[in-house]
């Protein structure tokens, strides 16, 4: 059975797309490549240790609390055509844990599950999908409540979904790769339910129970302001400048189809967001953070050089604490949605560690 959310477990389901901070720690090796080359488990382990560091609770701008609108109001609003949580399309979807989630599935060979960003759906593996395909059994799930993936009002844990598919699907054990918080999703996963896991592949990636450091608090004042939490479109126009523009890079640095696509990805997750505060998510209790050395699985972590710096620092911890870990080194000029960003490096990376 599936546990009762608690209202802390649910405000910070409502802000999980801000993963948080640690201490800073130490960065790529001397010598190390500037891209992602081919053999990505040839690239030395990082093992700094993760030091202790002052937190901070996520502040309202942050945290996003929804309360204004009720849910009935806002249900009404999630099935009317066009709305920003609409079904983008005819999808093949299944039957998990007593909700309809959709997914798409393609290639033979190994299995592999993709996990989207919490400003995305399964779009955002556009460019993974064709690639892994040629090796692997491909499946972009819509998480439950995101893209076309249906939200009952019933409790649920994001990462008893990810195994429920598994077990619809027929699939003993697959790898997982995610990112931003698909890659705590994949992690959750990996904790809860280590048999079925058979790699974790973590691509700017959040973790349960991480916090924020107080330089993320800043950079977003400097970066976005104070945005109307009921405003989609600005909160997105706002999201997509923090995250995938990122605190090194100007607008025009980057390529203004993507931006467009994460904004109009974005509005639809916000609307997610949304229905979820209205429902009850259980997280890993335990959380993963204190639990990283129970990753017993291969494990890859990357991140962009553009993303905020706590990306990278918790990159980093996850290398160290976890056992059998890989550190890719940060890809220049690449922000939050590495998959989108920056296809070729992530794909031969992928492609070198999936087994």
């Amino acid at each position: 059975m599936i546990p009762t959310a608690t209202p802390a477990t649910r405000n910070s389901v409502r802000r999980r797309r801000w993963p948080t901070a640690l201490a800073t720690v130490p960065t790529a090796t001397a010598g190390a490549k500037t891209g992602w080359g081919l053999s990505s488990r040839s690239l030395a382990i990082h093992q700094a240790s993760a030091a202790a560091a002052p937190v901070w609770t996520a502040s309202r701008r942050l945290s996003r609390s929804f309360t204004s609108r009720s849910p009935q109001a806002f249900f009404s609003a999630w099935l009317r055509p066009g709305s920003p949580g609409a079904y983008l399309s005819a999808v093949t979807k299944i039957e998990v844990n007593g909700a309809l989630l959709a997914y798409d599935d393609t290639g033979s060979g190994t299995p592999v599950v993709l996990l989207h960003a919490g400003i995305a759906d399964r779009r955002m593996w556009r460019e993974q999908i064709g690639p892994l395909a040629a090796r692997h059994r491909v499946i972009a799930l819509d998480l439950r409540g995101y893209g076309d993936s249906e939200l009952p009002p019933t409790p649920f844990a994001h990462h008893d979904d990810v195994a429920g598919l598994l077990d619809a699907l027929g699939i003993p054990r697959a790898a997982l790769v995610g990112c931003s918080f698909g890659g705590a999703v994949a992690i959750d996963t990996a904790l809860a339910h280590p048999e079925r896991v058979t790699a974790l592949a973590l691509l700017g990636t959040a973790a349960s129970g991480h916090e924020w450091s107080e330089e993320a608090n800043d950079l977003w004042d400097s970066l976005v302001g104070e945005v109307d939490p009921e405003d989609f479109a600005a909160s997105a126009a706002g999201e997509v400048r923090f995250w995938v523009v990122g605190p090194g890079r100007e607008p025009a640095d980057v390529d203004p189809e993507l931006l467009a696509f994460a904004r109009e990805m974005d509005q639809r997750a916000l609307a997610a967001e949304l229905a979820l505060s209205a429902v009850d998510v259980a997280e890993l209790d335990p959380p993963a953070i204190g639990r990283l050395h129970e990753l017993r699985m291969p494990v890859l972590v990357g991140a962009g050089g553009a993303d905020l710096p706590d990306i990278s620092r918790l990159a980093d911890r996850i290398a160290a604490e976890a056992p059998d870990a890989t550190r890719l080194p940060d890809v220049p000029d690449a922000g939050h949605l590495l998959p989108l960003e920056r296809p070729a490096p992530v794909n031969a990376a992928l492609l070198d560690f999936l087994p």
